[in-house]
């Protein structure tokens, strides 16, 4: 994936790579004993993501492996498997 600093994506919009817009990029959270990245959380602005986790805050947390690219938004491809 690349280094890419959560400070500096938040903000971001995020859309899916068949072009559905799902939020704005709000956190990410990392394994703290890897470093890996685990979520990207995402607000999403009022629209329903069916197939993915809210938490508390009303946030989906979408799994850093569906990450694609980053360009004007970050991109993520919600049926990306193991």
């Amino acid at each position: 994936m690349g280094e890419i600093l959560g400070s500096t994506i938040a903000g971001y919009s995020v859309m899916t790579v068949d072009g559905e817009e799902v939020g704005t990029l709000v956190n990410v959270t990392m394994d703290p004993a890897t470093g890996d990245l685990q979520q990207f959380v995402i607000d999403p602005e009022g629209r329903t993501l069916p197939g993915f986790e809210t938490n508390d805050d009303g946030h989906v947390e979408i799994p850093a492996r569906t990450f694609r690219s980053r360009s004007d938004y970050v991109l993520v491809d919600p049926t990306a498997t193991d």
